[in-house]
This record gives structure tokens, C-alpha cells and sequence, in this order.
């Protein structure tokens, strides 16, 4: 992720870039998601796309209608999501010409969205190649401690995730979780010190 006052290289002194603090991986991939959901079904919550849950997967749906050629679509589409910018036409009308049929309009869409220069502002052209930039000295490697955070779709059995081995605790913990109490063979060992137990399964 970045900080608020994350500055590119060829920012000038002064500039920031604070609306990289939300561009993280998941939220650029949600958003693609949410725009492939919303050409292919509508608005609505299926396959990940934007709008609230409907039986019918879609609240709505876009009303623009296929021009019927090729050409046509992509001056459309060009003007309509990139501003006239569009670059990689041929592209675009290979994605349109080989779906199938009555698929071309949606598929040059997913195509385009997928480009530089939708949802982007300014020239998003090459501008020649890039200054070669002498690599950092490699530092030697040292010894650090590292926070792993987990996120977890759903619900954590806390009871599960640290148990007690080799103790009168582990005996407890077996009367009490049953049926989905783990054994010993199911866990990785892990030592420690100053705990009711000397040891612990992951």
C-alpha cells in the first residue's frame, strides 16, 4: 500500500499522490471485477460486480446498444471510455470480431476497460525508454521480526487455532470440543515458556 504523501519519481517537488493509498491490489481487482459483472450482467452482486443482491442478478443493466460493425463500435466505445485515446484498436476489434455471436459490443468493452487509457487521465502513450538506473548496493541480510496478518473469509474456531498438547489442559480441551476436537497428529508442535502448557499445537 502507500502513504498519503506516496510521490512518484516524476512528480514535482510539492506533488503528492494521496489516491495511491486505496489503489491496493484487491481494490484494482474488485474494480475490474465489478465492470466485467457489470457489461456482462448488469448491475447487481453477481460475479463480484457493483449494486445490492436481486434474484435475477442485475438492478439495471447499460441501454448501449451494438452499432453493428466493428468500426462503428470502436468510435463509440473509443470516444464514450477512453476519451478518444484508445491505442490499441486493432486489439479491440479482434476481441469484437471473434466472440461470439451477439457478444462483439460487450466483448470490446472487457477489452477496453483493460487498456491504459480507460479510466485514467492525460497521455498514456510511450515516451520514449527509460532512463537506466543503477541498481542500489545490496545489503547483507540481518535478522528481523516479521507481523504476519491472516484475513480470513468467514468465521475463526479460536478454540482450534492454538491448542494445548502434552498438559492436564489438553485433557479439558478434548471433554469439551469433542467430536471436533483435534488430535495430536492433525497439529503442528510449538514450544514455549511461562504458559499452563509447555507446548502447543498449530
Amino acid at each position: 500500500y502507500y502513504l498519503p504523501d506516496y510521490k512518484p519519481d516524476r512528480f514535482a517537488d510539492g506533488l503528492a499522490a494521496p489516491e495511491f493509498e486505496i489503489f491496493t491490489t484487491p481494490t484494482a481487482m474488485s474494480f475490474l471485477n465489478g465492470m466485467m459483472s457489470l457489461i456482462q450482467r448488469g448491475l447487481g452482486t453477481c460475479d463480484d460486480g457493483f449494486g445490492m443482491w436481486s434474484p435475477n442478478c442485475k438492478n439495471g443493466q447499460l441501454m448501449l446498444e451494438d452499432p453493428g460493425n466493428a468500426t462503428e463500435a470502436l468510435a463509440e466505445l473509443d470516444i464514450l471510455l477512453t476519451g478518444g485515446r484508445l491505442s490499441s484498436r486493432e486489439v479491440i476489434r479482434t476481441a469484437y470480431e471473434t466472440a461470439e455471436e451477439g457478444e462483439g459490443f460487450k466483448a470490446a468493452q472487457k477489452a477496453i476497460i483493460m487498456t491504459p487509457e480507460f479510466h485514467t487521465l492525460g497521455e498514456p502513450l510511450a515516451a520514449g525508454p527509460r532512463e537506466h538506473v543503477a541498481p542500489e548496493p545490496v545489503e547483507e541480510p540481518r535478522s528481523y521480526r516479521a507481523a504476519v496478518m491472516l484475513f480470513f473469509g468467514g468465521g475463526a474456531d479460536t478454540f482450534n487455532m492454538l491448542v494445548p498438547l502434552n498438559c492436564p489442559l489438553y485433557e479439558e480441551y478434548m471433554q469439551v470440543r469433542r467430536d471436533v476436537a483435534l488430535l495430536p497428529q492433525q497439529l503442528h508442535s510449538v514450544t514455549t515458556t511461562g504458559q499452563a502448557c509447555s507446548e502447543f499445537g498449530i
